[in-house]
């Protein structure tokens, strides 16, 4: 994840180099206008039961003038998390407020060895967390970031799990009610909240607002 954040920001480095800028001063404002949509955007975001995970890499691509598709991957508290989405936005360019639904798949862990409270007292736990998949909707609200085309977001949403059964207790323990709402929280699902950034791969080129 390190060398993607590296990587992402040496693209932004030399974007910002080529790419002319022009200010409207007017009012005592500069204000500045995507007169070129960007063709796809990638970044990083992070969050709480956020669409990649707690740290997870985003492909965003506009498919239609308010309308585009996304993907991404990254870690959580259910190890791996993929995830693909649709997204419509009432801004100009993808800004703005938008909406959007997918679906998510966490990975789990096969053999999970925890030290958690049981109905005897702490013990050595074995568990199995399943892979889960759900279904998930969300209101997000962009902001631009800088002046080349990057975005900022922040979103609101609900997953719903579509898995019934979550993990097992291989070890054969019976855990404490304290432990399996715990699970129950890290466990993909239910309110949702995240933010991120992300830059264009295909710069815009940025005109004053007359």
């Amino acid at each position: 994840m390190v060398a993607l954040l590296i990587i992402t920001t040496c693209i932004s480095s030399n974007a910002q180099q080529t790419t002319p800028i022009h200010k409207d001063t007017s009012n005592k404002k500069h204000r500045h206008v995507l007169t070129k949509c960007p063709k796809w955007y990638i970044g990083l975001s992070t969050g709480f039961n956020n669409e990649s995970g707690a740290l997870g890499l985003d492909i965003d691509v506009p498919v239609a003038k308010q309308v585009s598709v996304g993907a991404g991957v990254g870690v959580g508290t259910w190890a791996g998390k993929f995830y693909t989405e649709g997204r419509y936005y009432f801004g100009h360019c993808n800004r703005g407020w938008a909406f959007g639904g997918g679906f998510t798949y966490s990975t789990g862990v096969k053999d999970l060895r925890a030290n958690l409270l049981t109905i005897y007292g702490n013990e050595d736990v074995v568990l199995r967390l399943k892979p889960i998949v759900n279904t998930f909707v969300a209101a997000y609200r962009f902001w631009n970031l800088g002046r080349r085309g990057g975005r900022f977001y922040i979103n609101i949403g609900y997953s719903f799990a579509i898995s019934k059964t979550r993990y097992d207790v291989l070890s054969g323990h019976m855990l404490n009610s304290l432990t399996v709402k715990g699970i129950d929280i890290i466990a993909p699902g239910g309110f949702a909240a995240g933010l991120g950034f992300s830059f264009p791969i295909h710069w815009s080129i940025i005109k004053s607002k007359k």
